[in-house]
């Protein structure tokens, strides 16, 4: 139970660390719920700034909503990853005022390459977009003088 007392102070460590670095996330007010070891749940408010000409979501809003999740779950063992690829699906439109919830879930880490599965829903629930993060770790740590935390999926 140590090891998984360790791993869950790593991932909040490294949690607390990102969000104090990522300067796009506090601008779009996209706020982190909860971290763990391979998993991330985050959060924000469409603005009216964050619209398209049709004056609902824009896709790179909603698409920047999940990607965060998908940071803080692939470097939540405090290893240094960075995405490779990023498909998404968007499933519907989102209005302004909306909350939109992304939930990452690391479903594999093999190596140096990871892959997330995160969800986009809004505050009804509904399912509003699909995004599978593609990772790969560097040969770095987030907080260099922390541990490394968690083992491969």
């Amino acid at each position: 139970m140590a090891e998984a007392a360790d791993s869950e102070a790593i991932a909040q460590a490294v949690g607390r660390f990102v969000e104090e670095g990522d300067s796009l996330a506090r601008h779009l007010g996209i706020g982190l719920d909860a971290i763990g070891p391979g998993y991330a749940k985050v959060s924000a408010t469409i603005k009216p700034e964050m619209t398209n000409h049709g004056n609902i979501g824009h896709g790179g809003a909603i698409f920047t909503v999940a990607d965060t999740a998908f940071g803080y779950a692939c470097n939540s063992k405090n290893a240094s990853s960075v995405a490779v690829n990023c498909p998404i699906t968007y499933l519907a439109a989102v209005q302004v005022g909306e909350v939109l919830t992304a939930e990452a879930h690391e479903i594999v880490l093999e190596g140096r390459t990871g892959v997330c599965d995160i969800t986009v829903t809004n505050h009804k629930e509904q399912v509003v977009a699909i995004f599978r993060g593609h990772s790969r770790r560097l040969r770095a740590a987030v907080i260099p003088d922390l541990p490394e935390g968690g083992e491969e999926t």
